[in-house]
Formats: C-alpha cells, sequence, structure tokens
C-alpha cells in the first residue's frame, strides 16, 4: 500500500524530471505500510516539541532507518542524502519544501528505538515482506533476486 506523500510547489516543479527511483516504487508497492506504521506506533509517537523544532511521524523516521541500513550511511551522510536526492526525500515522504530531520535528531531517534528493540521487530518485518517477493534486503546491500534477459550477450556467446 502506498503511502500519501504531500505535495509543495518544488515538487511540482521537478515532476517532469527523470529520477531514478524504480526501487523505491517496487519497495512502496511491497510493503504494507500501515502494518509497520502501527508497530511503530508501539514504540513511538510523535510529540510536539517545546523547542518548536519539527517532528516527524515514525513511519517518515523509519523510511530514514531503512535508507540508512541499505546505503550503509552516517547520520551525517544520511541527512545530506535525503536533501539532496529526490528520490530519497519522496521514499520517505518529505517533500521538497519541508525540513528533513538533522543528524542529531536521527541518531537520538535511532538510539531511542534500539534500547527498545524496536528497530529490530519493525526491520524483520519489513525484511519478510520484502523477502516474499524475492528482494533480499541486508545492511549496505540490496538484492533483487528476479532474473531478467539481457539484451547484451558476452563476446564469443551464442545463444
Amino acid at each position: 500500500m502506498k503511502q500519501e506523500t504531500k505535495i509543495g510547489f518544488a515538487d511540482l516543479m521537478v515532476s517532469g524530471r527523470k529520477i531514478k527511483d524504480e526501487f523505491f516504487k517496487q519497495v512502496d508497492s511491497i510493503i504494507d505500510w500501515k502494518s509497520i506504521e502501527k508497530s511503530i506506533g508501539k514504540y513511538y509517537q510523535k510529540e510536539e516539541s517545546a523547542a518548536g523544532l519539527p517532528q516527524y511521524e515514525g513511519i517518515v523516521l523509519f523510511k530514514i532507518y531503512l535508507l540508512q541500513t541499505w546505503y550503509g550511511l552516517s547520520d551525517y551522510e544520511l541527512e545530506d542524502q535525503v536533501n539532496d536526492r529526490i528520490s530519497f526525500s519522496r521514499f520517505v515522504g518529505i517533500n521538497l519544501c519541508e525540513t528533513v530531520p538533522d543528524h542529531y535528531f536521527i541518531s537520538r531517534f535511532r538510539t531511542k528505538r534500539t534500547k527498545k528493540n524496536a528497530y529490530d521487530k519493525i526491520f524483520n518485518l519489513t525484511n519478510k515482506q520484502l523477502e516474499q517477493h524475492k528482494i533480499i534486503v541486508q545492511e549496505d546491500i540490496i538484492v533483487d533476486a528476479s532474473i531478467t534477459d539481457s539484451l547484451r550477450k558476452p563476446k564469443g556467446k551464442k545463444t
């Protein structure tokens, strides 16, 4: 089930660009985000910030964690990549006009969820759904187990 993303003016301006986000579209079509969001709700509730800092939905933060795990990014690199890559910001559900969580927020959120073993449980739920569709995701590695024919054959090979 695809998660709704708010569309801002900047999103409309870049909507005509060709963006390499097929993997994320595939993941969005496979994962039941409602069940993941329900699981996240057991460990995280979006709260109002006394300091007026932006707060984020748990599913947004979990998707950020997925990107960090899949691509082996540090908190600083992750913040930069979600700010810089349209495909990343679309996947996590942050439009181009919204503020991306900074490295400190990401670190704090992850640390609190790790102490409760929440990430392992939710990450396993996500992986089970992906594995049912032959997509295997490990830290720093994304493997699509489907087989596709290549138009090009190695030199000397005849079919």
